[in-house]
This record gives structure tokens, C-alpha cells and sequence, in this order.
């Protein structure tokens, strides 16, 4: 059988000696464990960092100080059967993000090229081929035989004050018709807008797409007031909140209704920060998705605090990944049918190999401006 750490915390006036010496019985009875036993009140969090950091193993019991051992055989038949049976179930449904915008704008890093609308038609059969329920695509459109992404909120074109012309919208109507006509009805579409526009803009756009059947717009906006105005027009759920730091920048937007969905940046916000943001989410009806746009130490990061919340309304997952991003960490996400398989190895279920990553420097041309110009 597994090894399992055993961790029992004291409450109230302290650990009573006659349960210890019941409960030291009962797992002295099982191999393979190793009891530990905190003798005054700890956090969770910092009880269960000292416990990843130090325990022998990658199973861990937590038991309550009003656990009985009545029934004990049948607790640790249960122990055993989740350890064993369900590690490799749990599973998380994940959104294909920065679908036909890795394939097409960062050419020739990402296979394979999406060099036309053909391209966009085989990737979302794609999609569906491989399981995958979401897919979360940007503002993109055809010209010329080829295809132009917009991004003016990063400088591609250079365009500051952000006006969305009438090409920019028969454009993303097209681009979000093509998706849907290769992947048949059932794939939920997503749609990223990032900084692309100001509060006109965005209700330019969300007039011209409020036939489409999408699962949320996604809006990034300094202004809760001003998202608050966009979210009461629109026809479409709308997401956003993925640059927000702490709670305290969260709460404006919750306290005026701005959003359906908050999306959290757990690697920048931390783990234990982020569940506390999504716990304010929850206290405002309001569900909450990952921003994971990074590497796959940060995807499990991710998944980690995807599996721990309450109100998670979906997770955003890279799929096109460069070729050299298998050589940098010691374990790769592992999908099915388009869902990420949560590890059973300790700590996030991956690590970064240092020796690998220090013999590739970052290039001079690198960040969002020295990027390939195909978006334009």
C-alpha cells in the first residue's frame, strides 16, 4: 500500500493524552504511516507548506481532533482507495487558450503555421478531435488570402486611441463564424478583447457579435464603473480582472457588479492570495477562472488552485507549446479529452531543470514589441 503521512492538530486546550494514545494505536496498526502530531494551534497554510516541505511522501491525512476511531478500518479503506483509485481521475476541464493566435501570430515557433482561414478551420476540428469542450481565440480577420490579427492595446499597430473601425468588426464576425462552422455547434467559444479598446469600443464590438453564441467576452479595463456600464449591455457573459493584484483591487469590481466571471492570475497573485480573492468571488455570487498564459510550472500552479476552489467556472490552458518547452521541466501536463489529469507527484507536480533554462538566455528581441509582426 502507499505510504500516507498522518497530521492531527490539537484544538482547544491542547491534545487530550487518551485520544493520542488512541489514535497512535489505530495507525500503529497500518504500515507505512507516520504520524504527526502538532500540539497547538497552527494555520492551514502554514501547516500544510511544513508538510509538503518535509513529509516523505506525496499522500498526506489530515484528521480533525473530533475523529473518532469507531469505524477506523473503513476510514483508511477510504484513505487507500483515493490515494490509489482516484489520483489519476480528477481531472480539470480546461479551455484551449490563445487558440489560432499562437499558430498565427508568433510564426515559425508555434506548428503547426496558421497561415489562412484553412488554417483556423483545421485547428478547431482539431479541437474537437481532441476532446476539448472550449477554446478561447482573439480578434482576428482575412485579408488578402491571409490572416491579420488586432492587438492596438500592445502596440500591434501602433494605434493609440484604440478605435474599432467597421473592418475590425466584419473581421471578428467572420473569424468567430469560421470557428463555429469547422467545430459544429457544441464547442464553447471564448472571446479575448485584452486592452484592445476603451468603453465605446467594446460596445461597438459587442453589438456586432451579439448574434454569436460565445461562453464569455473577456475585458480588460482599469474602470469598474465603466465594465459595470459594458457588463449591463452586453448579451454575453463577461470575464476579466486577470491583471488585478490582491483583494483590495478585486473589490471595486465586485461591490459594483462588474463582471460574471474573475479571472485570477494565481503565479503573480500567489496561491493562498488567490483562494482568498476567490473567496471573496464566491461571497458575491461570482465564479472564477485562471489566467495561465506561461509555462507548464505555472499551469500546475493553476490546476492546484482550480481543484481547490468552490466556484471555478473553467481553466485556461496553453495547448501550442514551443519545442523546447519539454526539455525545461521535469513532468509535462498531462490532458485527456480535453481535460488536464491533476498529478499525484509532490508539491505543484513539476519542476523547472535550472541547468536547462541557464543554457538558453533570453533573446534581445524579446517581450511583446520585438515579437513577430504578423499581427498588424
Amino acid at each position: 500500500r502507499l505510504p500516507i503521512e498522518a497530521c492531527k492538530i490539537a484544538n482547544g486546550k491542547g491534545l487530550d493524552n487518551e485520544y493520542r494514545r488512541e489514535m497512535l494505536s489505530f495507525l500503529a496498526t497500518h504500515d507505512n504511516v507516520s504520524p504527526i502530531f502538532y500540539q497547538e494551534m497552527r494555520g492551514l497554510a502554514k501547516m500544510w507548506n511544513d508538510l509538503v516541505v518535509h513529509s516523505p511522501t506525496s499522500h498526506i491525512l489530515i484528521l480533525n481532533d473530533d475523529l473518532r476511531v469507531s469505524n477506523a478500518q473503513a476510514l483508511m479503506d477510504r484513505v487507500y482507495e483515493i490515494s490509489t483509485t482516484r489520483a489519476n481521475m480528477f481531472t480539470l476541464n480546461g479551455s484551449w487558450s490563445h487558440f489560432v493566435t499562437w499558430r498565427a501570430g508568433r510564426i515559425p515557433h508555434y506548428q503547426p503555421e496558421i497561415k489562412d482561414q484553412s488554417g483556423v478551420r483545421a485547428i478547431a476540428q482539431e479541437a474537437v478531435e481532441r476532446g476539448f469542450s472550449a477554446v478561447k481565440t482573439n480578434i482576428w480577420r482575412y485579408e488578402q488570402g491571409g490572416i491579420v490579427g488586432w492587438a492596438p492595446g500592445f502596440g500591434n499597430p501602433f494605434a493609440p486611441p484604440l478605435n474599432v473601425e467597421k473592418k475590425i468588426l466584419n473581421g471578428l464576425r467572420e473569424h468567430l463564424a469560421t470557428i463555429r462552422d469547422a467545430a459544429g455547434p457544441d464547442l464553447e467559444i471564448l472571446l479575448d478583447l485584452n486592452f484592445n479598446a476603451k468603453t465605446e469600443g467594446y460596445l461597438k464590438i459587442l453589438r456586432a457579435i451579439a448574434d454569436q453564441d460565445l461562453f464569455w467576452v473577456e475585458i480588460d479595463s482599469r474602470d469598474p464603473d465603466a465594465l459595470a456600464l459594458i457588463r449591463a449591455r452586453s448579451p454575453h457573459p463577461i470575464a476579466s480582472c486577470e491583471t488585478l493584484i490582491g483583494v483590495q483591487q478585486f473589490l471595486p469590481f465586485f461591490r459594483r457588479q462588474a463582471i460574471d466571471v474573475a479571472i485570477i492570475d494565481t503565479p503573480w497573485n500567489g496561491v493562498w492570495q488567490s483562494m482568498k480573492i476567490a473567496a471573496v468571488a464566491d461571497a458575491h455570487e461570482v465564479n472564477v477562472a485562471c489566467h495561465n498564459f506561461y509555462g507548464h510550472l505555472c499551469t500546475m500552479m493553476n490546476a492546484h488552485f482550480c481543484a481547490a476552489v468552490p466556484n471555478l467556472r473553467i481553466m485556461e490552458v496553453d495547448i501550442d507549446r514551443i519545442a523546447l518547452d519539454s526539455t525545461l521541466f521535469t513532468h509535462q501536463p498531462a490532458y485527456k479529452d480535453g481535460h488536464l489529469l491533476m498529478p499525484e507527484r509532490p508539491g505543484w507536480g513539476t519542476e523547472p531543470i535550472e541547468e536547462v533554462i541557464r543554457e538558453h538566455p533570453p533573446i534581445k528581441g524579446h517581450g511583446l514589441m520585438g515579437r513577430s509582426r504578423t499581427q498588424t
